[in-house]
């Protein structure tokens, strides 16, 4: 037996079988040494760093620049990754009429979705092409273009402040139905897991919700939503000491409420008041502050996106294998796509235009920089635009468009399929044309060979913008 009483000096595992190949062996009285004594006067390394070594020798290194294991770097490494949305298109409208020959639900979708992209009339197209980018792009028309133009001219702090306050309730005015959307789904996953005893007492709220209420009709939902639901999840969760699931659900819930109730129409005509208060307002409005709102409001109630419409709901039968089993995959890469160029860390416009003109399948994408960095020679001009565009066309090739547009003036790299390098001049001379019709001028124009995809991050350096900044970790 063990005599506990008698106190003896502890064994040491010194088998170096379970020690790394890096790892030497130590002895823990004379490898305790301090290697940066306190200076309270300087910034000193953690103790047992070496002095004079950075990057891998202290294992600073190791994920570089931008932190790998930060939703930030994530997002890096999945956009060096990349992911051809137009390539992934193309294939997808190469196997339509196949897919519309398959089931019924899935074949009326896509046959819906190829009449709304079809054109023969280049009036049509345009119009087509305008539509989407206004449905894509959120905070666009005439009204932004004012406000924004407003802002950049030294406005006074009061104007701003009430332009911001207004910018945010119309964000969230303008998603109200998506709101709606998002909680109706969010209740349904609370109800089921909630205890059966219970359920039924939920789903008996749940029917004073009004899930098809527009934009702005909120008084009755939020009265609804902090008056009953709110108070029986938050009783339920007390009783059962639920802070699982139920909990984080009725949390996201109360998330998706309070924007919700932030973009009624009463609050949002109340802060453009505000914002119109001011003499400054009226020098790029004019003096009709009624027609002004009412042409912003009634952007929200314009007829349904056949294209947007039908193309959602085709990309989630895709995603259920309703459009076969082999085409799963790339119905989850195209939305994985789709998802990345949505993401906050990207400070860009991405829209996504495909149509069909003349019996020609054309799928595209755009990125816009609206206030695109200046170089030096640039400084003091006006507003500057960059954009990236990738398209392919059935039976001709993949094509790349970068440019900027500054005072009207363009600058831009033309990449074509390598059999149209012999119509280098001709290709140079319409699109000089078509510039200058629009009232343009080309300052530098370049076409080369199509060789792979640009990366973005080429075209727009500002994306790793956060790679530059200080590194404080230690």
């Amino acid at each position: 037996m063990a005599n506990i009483l008698q106190v003896t000096n502890p064994s040491l595992n010194t088998e170096p079988k379970n020690i790394g190949d890096s790892q030497a062996l130590k002895n823990p009285l004379t490898g305790q040494q301090i290697r940066n004594p306190a200076d309270p006067s300087r910034v000193m390394r953690a103790d047992g760093q070496e002095s004079g070594k950075s990057g891998t020798a202290t294992g600073e290194g190791r994920v570089g620049i931008a932190g790998y294991n930060s939703n930030y770097g994530a997002f890096i490494r999945r956009l060096a990754q990349g992911t051809d949305i137009t390539e992934l298109l193309n294939g997808l409208f190469s196997d339509s009429r196949l897919m519309a020959q398959g089931e019924e639900q899935v074949g009326e979708l896509v046959r819906q979705l190829l009449s709304s992209l079809h054109f023969e009339d280049p009036g049509a197209l345009n119009e087509f092409l305008k539509e989407q980018v206004s449905g894509q792009v959120k905070f666009s028309g005439a009204f932004f273009e004012n406000l924004r133009a407003l802002l950049l001219q030294g406005t006074s702090s009061s104007l701003k402040d009430a332009a911001m306050e207004f910018l945010r309730a119309y964000n969230d005015f303008s998603s109200g139905q998506h709101l709606l959307t998002q909680m109706e789904a969010l209740t349904r996953d609370i109800s089921s897991m909630l205890l059966p005893s219970v359920r039924g007492e939920f789903e008996a709220l749940l029917k004073g919700m009004d899930w098809t209420a527009g934009n702005g009709q909120t008084e009755a939902n939020v009265q609804m939503l902090y008056g009953k639901l709110i108070p029986f999840l938050a009783q339920y969760v007390s009783k059962t000491h639920d802070y699982g699931a139920v909990r984080n659900a009725a949390m996201l819930l109360i998330f998706h409420g309070v924007k919700y109730e932030n973009g009624s129409l009463e609050q949002l005509k109340q802060l453009f008041e505000r914002m119109t208060a001011s003499k400054e307002f009226a020098r790029f409005f004019g003096n009709d502050k009624t027609a002004v709102l009412d042409s912003l409001l009634a952007r929200q109630t314009g007829q349904p996106d056949g294209f947007a419409d039908a193309f959602s709901a085709m990309l989630l039968k895709g995603m259920e294998g309703q459009a076969g089993l082999e085409q799963v995959q790339s119905f989850y890469q195209l939305l994985n796509g789709l998802l990345l160029n949505e993401s906050v860390y990207l400070p860009l416009m991405h829209l996504l235009l495909p149509f069909q003109y003349k019996d020609k399948e054309v799928a595209s994408e755009l990125w816009v920089d609206p206030d695109a960095e200046k170089e030096e020679d640039e400084e003091g001009r006006g507003r500057k635009i960059k954009f990236l565009v990738r398209f392919d066309i059935q039976e001709t090739g993949s094509f790349e468009l970068a440019a900027s547009v500054q005072e009207r003036r363009v600058k831009m790299q033309l990449s074509v399929p390598p059999a149209l390098l012999e119509k280098r001049q001709e290709i140079q001379n319409k699109m000089t044309e078509i510039f200058k019709k629009n009232g343009m001028e080309v300052g530098r124009l370049v076409l080369k060979e199509k060789q792979g995809e640009t990366r973005l991050e080429e075209v727009f350096p500002e994306i790793l913008r956060k790679e530059k900044v200080i590194n404080v970790r230690i």
